[in-house]
């Protein structure tokens, strides 16, 4: 489970942006605290200290409520710790805060898939996608829940999409080698 969320956390590590007020100026006084304290989480994300990056995603939260990319690294942390009930909890605020993040939506898929609820992951990977029909780790993860359902040809592809996407995607191409070899292609 932490390689398919770390993939997706570093690409929030380099978010450049925070909470900003209409004008794109920042929200709040403290804001460059806010940010020190998610930068921080990032980093003992990036170390595996999973709880002292809670803490700090907590803290830029304390600072800045409207933080959607530290509710969204935290439900990450939460997700890699395997607490998925605050994983999604977060993931809610941070869709709350900015339902147009595609990113968030792969996210809690994967955290609905992990808890076994794949009708919910299916819809978030359907909502990835429909976001951002360039998402490969959207088509990857939705092809595992295919996969997982018992529907391998919409499994193939899903896979063969994020391929198309990304002909890198080692996982991708994993994944459907199992799958064609179950197809017995």
């Amino acid at each position: 489970m932490r390689k398919s969320m770390a993939a997706a956390l570093a690409v929030i590590l380099f978010a450049p942006f925070l909470s900003c007020a209409s004008d794109g100026t920042a929200a709040g006084p403290d804001i460059e605290s806010a940010r020190a304290y998610w930068e921080s989480g990032n980093a003992h994300f990036n170390a595996g200290e999973l709880d002292l990056a809670i803490a700090d995603y907590d803290e830029a939260i304390r600072i800045d409520p409207d933080y959607t990319f530290a509710y969204h690294n935290r439900g990450v942390a939460h997700s890699d710790r395997g607490n998925l009930d605050l994983a999604i909890a977060d993931y809610n605020r941070a869709i709350g805060l900015d339902p147009n993040d595609a990113m968030v939506y792969t996210n809690r898929g994967n955290a609905h898939r992990d808890g076994g609820n794949l009708d919910l992951a299916m819809a978030d990977y359907n909502r990835a996608i429909s976001l951002d029909p360039d998402d490969a780790d959207a088509y990857n993860n939705r092809g595992v829940a295919q996969y997982n359902l018992g529907n391998i040809d919409a499994a193939i592809e899903d896979w063969e999409a994020a391929l198309r996407i990304n002909p890198n995607y080692a996982q991708a191409r994993a994944n459907l080698g199992i799958a064609r070899r179950a197809r017995g292609y």
